[in-house]
């Protein structure tokens, strides 16, 4: 993970409860494209987030508290074209689709 031209990042299974604190260094991949936060411990997603540029970001296996809070969070990712997160019923697949209809 020390080379800035990388694209994809692999954080599946670090345990990770908050993602600012990485934010920093995620910032450093110019390329960055693939975000990869499954199974982690995260609640939220941090608006920061919108700043890198992906495509594809999956924070399936999370803990992820407010899904309406989430999406609106990364709608503004206007590069966002692919995304795995859980979803429980109906109504969560309504709330994705609603708030990011980019999604491929």
């Amino acid at each position: 993970m020390n080379d800035p031209q990388t694209d994809t990042i692999d954080l599946e299974h670090k345990n990770i409860a908050d993602l600012r604190p990485f934010l920093g260094m995620l910032f450093k991949f110019n390329n960055l494209d693939n975000l990869i936060l499954r199974s982690n411990k995260l609640t939220s997603i941090p608006e920061k987030i919108n700043q890198i540029k992906l495509s594809k970001l999956d924070i399936s296996e999370n803990d992820i508290s407010n899904l309406e809070e989430t999406c609106k969070t990364l709608s503004l990712m206007s590069t966002l074209k692919s995304l795995f997160i859980d979803i429980k019923d109906d109504d969560e697949v309504d709330v994705v689709i609603r708030n990011l209809p980019n999604l491929e």
